[in-house]
């Protein structure tokens, strides 16, 4: 372990220095000296204490690792972010190289549209606000990086930088080790602030927005937050985080992003991150309705309607006995009048209704549908289950005799049949069934629906059964979000070490999930008519290059069709886009053969 935001005065133990390119080692000697069985003495063992660095004032400085504490006999810091022990990569980080006066290219088509639509969406300003410039270019920089393609690694954004962030001139030297540190700087009061400044920001503030929850596995056993939970991915056998995202609901844009820990259950949190969320200026909008999906319970929705908010609630008529009740009894009560008038919403027919509710301490509307295509599948596959449940209790000869294997086999049977345990000597096979009839109903019953809970008292107008099934339904914007996030970005990786880092690449992915978002739906109906990928129009924009000659930049070659029609949608300007004194291009160095030691 070593402690990179701790310097001590480098201690004079004697050892060696081991120079490994740019960083240099320091060794001492542990121990006693060994004769060998040639009687010649051997040097003790070498354990290294830390890395060795000179200040301003030229004095030598040690970052201590745990030998250095171990053989000072010192007790090690509890508040230092612990790096871990690394490796040499076999290629060195890519160092600056001085800038050539003739004929130097910075492809400027990519970093230019990252530019523009920070600075459009406000995005550029909270980061600033809250983290300072050159922060500010670092977190874009990092973002861009991983909104170009999935990357599983940073070993490339050196070198990314260097050949498209050319416009940003305080990335000058940002590789793996910086970025791990920037994740590191990004705090909590910072974050804050930038998410109030954000939400602060938007020129259309949603009057719909989505909560949803996902969770991202990982490998690493130092997140604290990181525990088995349910997954969504089915990847059980992996620690995850959970991860909760509000967007809003016309243009799918992230709003606010949480993190808590990966054995909680959705309902345990949605109260804290809904909480968390109002505080970061996410409520202060009038009218605002938010929409999330089943499985949250009364206590959920008791606590929302004390808040202040509208929602529209998915809620499930298998977990919730009041919903399945009133679901039911509409249904088989319904008037002819329901029966007269489907209508059409996306190609698809409903029948629907409404029934007053009350969940918890929440008084609202159950909206119920049916679709009848919908219906009609599922009423076929509930006849071929049960008939094929039937035959199997038929052709079974004897059930288990013990008590808990039983009752297990005589479960899977429900709710179609009862199954009843009975001694042998009455009957060979051990038990006897017959027909329930009430849950089979129900079962029939229940065939195509949906039920959604709202309350919406502030709503200026009346909203029909059709648009809150509608609003409902557009909730894909989150997953969409979720989707780039886990396969796009991150590549469904917690890639880091230390709980220090979880918060700051969790910031990071949202800033990139902002600009990748924007990217598409301003490229959307564009990417759909000529059948390209968000990754392929950024591929396109890196070609965009410029070279300089005589102190002047110059446009490389003419712009292609595509390039045009890209450049028009995102609005980007190629008129004299680069600054006279760009930051200098970035070439990585080989790696020496030879390690020399210095003796101290």
């Amino acid at each position: 372990m070593i402690y990179p935001f701790i310097t001590v005065p480098a201690p004079d133990l004697g050892g060696f220095v081991l120079h490994q390119g740019n960083v240099h080692y320091k060794y001492v000697y542990v121990g006693e000296a060994l004769v060998g069985a040639n009687g010649r003495r051997r040097k003790p063992k070498a354990r290294s204490i830390g890395r060795l660095i000179t200040d301003e004032q030229g004095e030598e400085l040690l970052i201590p690792n745990n030998n250095y504490y171990e053989i000072m006999g010192l007790s090690q810091p509890e508040s230092a972010v612990a790096e871990g022990p690394g490796r040499k990569p076999y290629k060195r980080v890519a160092q600056p190289m001085p800038e050539r006066e003739q004929w130097s290219e910075v492809a400027v088509g990519y970093g230019l549209a990252i530019l523009i639509m920070s600075a459009q969406l406000g995005l550029s300003a909270a980061l600033e606000n809250a983290f300072g410039a050159a922060t500010r270019e670092r977190i874009l920089a990092l973002a861009a990086y991983l909104c170009e393609e999935r990357h599983s690694s940073l070993a490339g954004l050196n070198n990314f930088i260097g050949r498209n962030l050319g416009l940003l001139s305080d990335v000058q030297k940002f590789a793996r080790r910086e970025a791990g540190q920037l994740l590191v700087e990004l705090s909590a009061p910072g974050r804050g602030k930038f998410y109030d400044l954000w939400n602060q920001q938007q020129t259309n503030r949603p009057k719909e927005i989505f909560y949803d929850v996902t969770s991202i596995s990982t490998y690493s056993p130092r997140l604290r937050k990181a525990h088995f939970g349910c997954n969504r991915d089915g990847e059980d056998d992996l620690r995850q985080v959970n991860e909760g995202l509000f967007c809003d609901r016309e243009n799918g844009r992230p709003l606010y992003l949480c993190c808590y820990d990966g054995s909680l259950t959705d309902c345990q949190n949605f109260n804290y991150a809904l909480e968390r969320a109002g505080q970061h200026n996410l409520g202060n909008v009038e009218h605002l309705t938010l929409i999330f999906d089943g499985g949250f319970s009364s206590d959920n929705l008791t606590w929302t309607k004390l808040c202040g908010y509208d929602f529209i609630a998915g809620v499930s008529s298998e977990k919730l006995a009041d919903v399945k009740s009133a679901y039911l009894a509409w249904w088989d009560s319904r008037p002819d009048a329901v029966n007269k008038k489907p209508w059409l919403l996306d190609g698809r027919c409903y029948y629907s209704g409404r029934v007053p509710l009350r969940l918890g301490e929440v008084q609202g509307e159950l909206r119920v549908y049916c679709d009848p295509a919908k219906r009609a599948q599922e009423l076929l596959d509930l006849t071929e289950k049960r008939q094929h449940l039937l035959d199997e209790l038929l052709a079974t000869q004897r059930a288990p005799r013990r008590k808990a294997d039983f009752d297990a086999w005589a479960a899977r049977f429900a709710p179609h049949f009862k199954v009843v345990k009975v001694e042998r000597n009455r009957n060979a096979r051990g038990f006897v069934f017959t027909e329930d009839e009430n849950a089979d109903n129900d079962a029939r019953g229940l065939c195509g629906n949906i039920t959604l809970f709202c309350a919406l008292n502030h709503a200026a107008t009346e909203v029909s059964d059709a648009e809150v099934l509608r609003l409902y339904r557009s909730k894909e914007a989150v997953e969409d979000c979720f989707d780039l996030t886990k396969n796009a970005l991150s590549d469904k990786r917690l890639h880091i070490a230390g709980d220090a880092q979880v918060e700051g690449k969790l910031l990071i992915l949202f800033v990139a999930l902002i600009l990748r978002r924007t990217l598409h739906q301003r490229l959307r109906d564009w990417l759909q008519a000529n059948n390209y990928t968000d990754e392929d129009a950024i591929k396109e924009l890196e070609q965009i290059t410029f070279y300089k000659h005589d102190g002047k930049w110059f446009q490389k070659d003419a712009v292609s069709k595509t390039q045009r029609e890209i450049i028009a949608r995102l609005q980007l300007d190629l008129n004299d886009p680069l600054p006279d004194n760009p930051s200098p291009l970035y070439r990585p160095r080989q790696r020496k053969r030879r390690k020399n030691k210095k003796k101290a």
